[in-house]
């Protein structure tokens, strides 16, 4: 699907209208956790997404992915570009070097998909101890057919809560870096009733979600990405914006193919002046 067209109301005056997305693929295992990648690749489809942050994405992990590449595979099947980042990465085994070669690490982490040309990226970990599995937040530069924005991705412990909070303060630091409009999307693994953690999330920042759902019943109710099954009861995925970033439209789409829910934004990408970058 081709890029949305700069809105004519638009304040400013050459803002481009890019639709953004979050999803925890569950390294390519559906709700039921069978390995099915074609059923990922269809939900992705189904969002329409300009620039998509993934996280628990395998590449050449295991079994359990089959040994593929998915970030690879997904952004081939999409046909969009694609970055990765490991946040584990081990040693070949017995299994990997049969099947991928000798020289193949396994790597399990987050990727960024965008039919947009990355103009660059790079990786920073996160706070982290022996309690905690390695996290880390990939930072990609985006041109959005001439407007230019950071688009981050993270995955964040599920606790303790301390250690979370302390994640996200590195991750925003990395992500919110410039003078140019950001986006930092992943699994937070705490919901807005987490009043703590999601204070921190949003201080100085647009979640996507709330702004475009005031009302408290939407609010509580609406938006929950996690479990699939039996139904979602957290709402733990977010997009969170720079303030200079307008939000459209979020919603979150139905779908098997994982057990969380996609999230998926329209958002309103202003030009940054170019004397402040």
């Amino acid at each position: 699907m081709p890029p949305s067209p700069p809105s004519p109301k638009s304040p400013h005056a050459e803002a481009r209208r890019v639709r953004v997305a979050t999803f925890n693929i569950h390294h390519g295992a559906n709700s039921r956790n069978v390995l099915n990648l074609e059923s990922t690749a269809h939900a992705l489809e189904a969002l329409e997404a300009d620039v998509i942050g993934l996280q628990e994405v395998d590449r050449f992990f295991g079994t359990r992915s089959d040994f593929v590449d998915q970030a690879a595979w997904l952004a081939d099947r999409l046909d969009m570009h694609a970055q990765f980042a490991p946040t584990i990465d081990l040693d070949p085994s017995r299994r990997s070097v049969e099947r991928v070669g000798i020289s193949t690490r396994r790597q399990y982490g987050v990727a960024v998909l965008s039919r947009f040309p990355i103009l660059e990226s790079h990786m920073a970990r996160l706070p982290e101890n022996r309690l905690i599995e390695r996290r880390a937040v990939l930072r990609a530069r985006i041109d959005a057919d001439g407007v230019p924005f950071a688009f981050s991705v993270t995955h964040l412990a599920l606790g303790p809560a301390k250690s979370r909070r302390a994640q996200f303060r590195a991750a925003r630091e990395v992500a919110f870096a410039g003078e140019e409009p950001a986006v930092l999307v992943g699994d937070l693994n705490a919901a807005p009733s987490q009043v703590r953690d999601y204070a921190v999330f949003t201080k100085g920042l647009i979640d996507v979600w709330a702004a475009k759902h005031r009302f408290p019943l939407a609010k509580r109710l609406l938006g929950r990405t996690n479990p699939v099954l039996p139904i979602p009861m957290r709402r733990i995925d977010y997009i969170l914006a720079s303030r200079s970033i307008r939000p459209i439209s979020a919603k979150t789409h139905r779908t098997h193919a994982s057990d969380h829910l996609p999230v998926v934004a329209e958002l309103e990408i202003p030009h940054a002046d170019p004397a402040t970058k």
